[in-house]
């Protein structure tokens, strides 16, 4: 997969790569955009995680992530969603 982003980005200056969340070691305000797919659902240090995140991108960048849905996770009942009425 990662051969796969490395060939389809090689002319736009992207740097792909395969590491251990846990254990980033990247200079600060490094990147414009980041992302995750599925993995944050295995992350032990997930604050960790999130704080390197924000060290290492630029103010105003993005950071998406996707996680792994599992059926059993599902909740049984539809969820409640609060709302505020207009003012």
């Amino acid at each position: 997969m990662v051969a796969r982003a490395r060939a389809l980005r090689a002319d736009d200056g992207s740097i792909c790569r395969r590491s251990d969340l846990e254990t980033l070691d990247l200079p600060r305000a490094a990147f414009e955009f980041a992302c995750s797919s599925p993995a944050l659902h295995d992350v032990a240090a997930l604050a960790r995680v999130v704080a390197t995140l924000y060290r290492v991108l630029v103010p105003g960048s993005r950071f998406v992530a996707s996680i792994e849905y599992i059926e059993e996770w599902r909740p049984t009942a539809a969820p409640r969603i609060a709302t505020r009425a207009a003012r």
